[in-house]
């Protein structure tokens, strides 16, 4: 016997979302992006100098996600002397 939540039996019962119904939460979201991004924005321009890289790299990542352009030297920086303490 399979048991059904009722909650997902009222899910699929009820009616579909439309458009109209979806634009107070949109120009919700946009309102809680822009501060959010406001916010983001102010709490980097603090932590910005947090974190340094080597003045010898050619290319300094802003985001763990950035592609290594050039990643025959990455060994190198593994190294602490490369950094200032």
């Amino acid at each position: 016997m399979i048991l059904v939540d009722p909650r997902q039996t009222k899910a699929v019962k009820g009616r579909p979302k439309t458009a109209a119904y979806q634009v107070p939460w949109n120009e919700h979201g946009k309102a809680f992006k822009a501060h959010k991004d406001k916010v983001w924005a102010e709490a980097w321009k603090q932590q910005q100098d947090t974190y340094t890289w080597p003045d010898t790299m050619a290319f300094k990542p802003k985001y763990p996600a950035d592609e290594w352009p050039d990643q025959s030297d990455l060994g190198r920086f593994r190294q602490a002397d490369q950094y200032a303490s």
